[in-house]
């Protein structure tokens, strides 16, 4: 299952990639909305299964591979205001996290994050919560608990006591850890360029941090 969602939109359709539970929420909402219509929406799986079940409920595009509907679909749109957003998180927010602290700053910061998913929420919704396995509902409280509520307090704790530049690089671990983690819980196939372009995150990362310390000595 996938429990994270990436949202591609273009002048003639939107494409969902990762359409595990999240995903396919989103989904639902754009159509329920009357913003998107199926025809439009494509979206990408790590299984085959989620793929043909998504395709017969939602009536969507879906496949395991997005390059080839990228490279068909014209000029991408990758949501560029939640690069500024998450910005303005790290850089002007270190002053309204040091003035009111670092668990309701994040407490807030979720809080406005659940509230465009209400939004879109639909009563599909209640069925996809109804339809879900155990391992699903463990999977989900993870995302919740360990990969959002845990996460974000160390990340807003770190970004009000380390500056930007050290906090922002270490965004680029991510990609890196998700890569480790696939293969050992997932099985994904890692290849020799994935392997070459960690070891070059990790030297980017390096060089940003120790660089600078290095050459002024």
């Amino acid at each position: 299952m996938t429990t994270t969602a990436a949202l591609v939109t273009t002048g003639r359709s939107i494409g969902v990639i990762g359409a595990g539970v999240m995903g396919q929420t989103l989904i639902r909402g754009l159509i329920d909305a009357g913003l998107a219509k199926p025809a439009q929406i494509w979206a990408t799986a790590k299984s085959e299964d989620t793929c043909e079940r998504v395709m017969k409920d939602l009536g969507i595009r879906a496949s395991q591979q997005y390059r080839d509907e990228l490279a068909t679909t014209g000029l991408i749109l990758l949501l560029l205001f939640a690069c500024f957003a998450w910005s303005f998180y790290s850089v002007p927010g270190k002053t309204i996290i040091l003035r009111y602290g670092t668990l309701p700053i994040t407490a807030m910061s979720l809080l406005i994050g659940t509230l465009p998913m209400l939004v879109l929420a639909s009563p599909a919704t209640i069925a996809t919560l109804h339809a879900m396995t155990p391992r699903q509902w463990a999977e989900l409280l993870f995302l919740a608990f360990v990969s959002s509520f845990i996460a974000m307090i160390g990340w807003t704790y770190a970004t009000a006591r380390l500056p930007a530049a050290t906090v922002g690089a270490m965004l680029y671990v991510i990609p890196v850890i998700a890569l480790m983690a696939g293969a050992l819980f997932l099985g994904e196939t890692v290849t020799l360029t994935t392997i070459l372009g960690g070891l070059l995150i990790l030297g980017g990362v390096a060089l940003a941090q120790f660089g600078p310390r290095y050459l002024s000595r």
